[in-house]
């Protein structure tokens, strides 16, 4: 996890990059580069409530069948409101 010094500067443009350099505790290393970007808004953290991340990330392939499904919040959650207002459907049962 990395957590910058300070706040990203409002409505930017930042990519993130991790190289093959980047290696687990068993000294595996990454299979390959990743890169991704993301823009920031006007608002500060406890402005409207967002995901701030997935698992898998939107439109991910290839996603191993036996994936744990998660969504990430900035705040903390009421689980009982969670619990309650989440699915998951497959796109081949529509």
């Amino acid at each position: 996890r990395f957590t910058p010094a300070s706040n990203f500067a409002s409505n930017s443009t930042f990519t993130a990059r991790l190289s093959t350099g980047v290696h687990n505790a068993a000294g595996r290393a990454l299979g390959n580069a990743q890169v991704w970007g993301f823009t920031t808004g006007s608002l500060v953290g406890n402005g409207s409530l967002v995901v701030s991340s997935t698992t898998p990330a939107d439109g991910s392939a290839g996603v191993p069948t036996n994936q744990a499904v998660s969504a990430s919040f900035r705040t903390q959650m009421d689980a009982a409101t969670i619990t309650a207002s989440t699915s998951l459907r497959s796109s081949s049962l529509r």
